[in-house]
């Protein structure tokens, strides 16, 4: 799954036949997209990242080589996918402080979960 945003400095325009996207000053790139030649999935689902400016679609599904075709082109970037949280290793003897401070905002193991004490020990040898 990726996240697929309108990059910053693109301007689309959604008509009856075709979708135009437009970017730059200097050199300037346009690419048109016929919605009668285009798939029912890929102008619904184009629709829909114009509306909302991102749109999450699969490796698998049919569509998504089109996007990474624009991503390409420039007219589109990807976005981190923002469901993953940061993670912290701290001392055990930290866990429960460090823990109850973040609460559910970073992902928290104690080193004991991340490393066994034969691998700290051989690590700092």
């Amino acid at each position: 799954m990726k996240n697929f945003d309108i990059r910053i400095g693109t301007q689309t325009i959604d008509n009856d036949t075709e979708f135009i996207l437009k970017r730059g000053v200097i050199h300037k790139n346009e690419i048109v997209i016929n919605k009668e030649e285009s798939s029912k999935e890929f102008v619904s689902t184009f629709k829909e990242l114009v509306k909302k400016k991102t749109i999450t679609i699969s490796s698998e599904d049919a569509i998504y080589n089109d996007f990474e075709t624009l991503t390409k082109f420039g007219f589109l970037t990807i976005s981190k996918n923002q469901t993953l949280k940061p993670l912290l290793i701290v001392e055990d003897a930290l866990f429960d402080d460090v823990k109850s401070y973040f609460q559910e905002e970073i992902e928290i193991l104690s080193s004991s979960e991340f490393l066994l004490k034969k691998d700290i020990r051989l690590l700092t040898e």
